[in-house]
């Protein structure tokens, strides 16, 4: 099901991924929830676990060229998106704080990994204009992406706030809509450094 970068399902793929990065800051309106919810941690704590993620994100932002030197754009991307998802829905399941923190420091690894990827994707497939215009795309999709998770968490808040966390479960369907989008541009050891643009 692999799609040509001309196809606006491609497109779509690629642009998506830049959903996920606006998305650590999303559950911070049910910081007072939480808080009721954890009553021996003082509230510098629990807003902690808001700003967390930024703490890996400037991490693995520095790693991710090296391990997509190793297993591939493709699969740093998918394991970024893995991560994340399963990262960013564990708050749903658990109480305890040192969980909830090792979950949303987890995230934001995820999120560093496919950080740089989400905006040197375009350099590889598009040139000229195009490039530019799916850049202008990006930065609306970011923008929208914002409003629309902090409108859904609103929407699952009166569920109580391990609900809201949720929402890092698109972090599946966009991995999912890439690996099956998106070619693979891992190549064997002592082939040719890959083309431009992929089909």
């Amino acid at each position: 099901m692999v799609h040509s970068p001309k196809s606006w399902l491609f497109k779509v793929a690629i642009l998506s991924i830049s959903l996920v990065l606006v998305a650590a800051n999303a559950v911070a309106g049910v910081i007072p929830l939480m808080e009721a919810s954890l009553p021996h941690v003082s509230h510098a704590a629990v807003e902690g676990l808001i700003t967390a993620p930024s703490i890996t994100v400037l991490i693995f932002v520095i790693f991710s060229s090296t391990i997509s030197d190793h297993i591939g754009m493709k699969n740093t991307v998918l394991l970024g998106l893995l991560i994340t998802g399963v990262a960013g829905i564990v708050p749903m399941f658990t109480n305890s704080y040192w969980v909830i923190l090792a979950a949303r420091l987890g995230f934001g690894a995820g999120l560093g990994l496919f950080n740089s990827i989400a905006y040197s994707i375009f350099s590889i497939y598009y040139e000229g204009d195009e490039r530019a215009t799916l850049l202008g795309f990006q930065g609306a999709v970011t923008a929208v992406g914002s409003i629309l998770f902090f409108l859904v968490v609103a929407q699952l808040t009166p569920m109580g706030w391990h609900a809201t966390f949720i929402v890092y479960g698109i972090s599946f369907l966009i991995l999912a809509l890439f690996a099956l989008v998106v070619p693979s541009d891992r190549h064997q050891q002592g082939d040719e450094e890959p083309t431009k643009t992929i089909y």
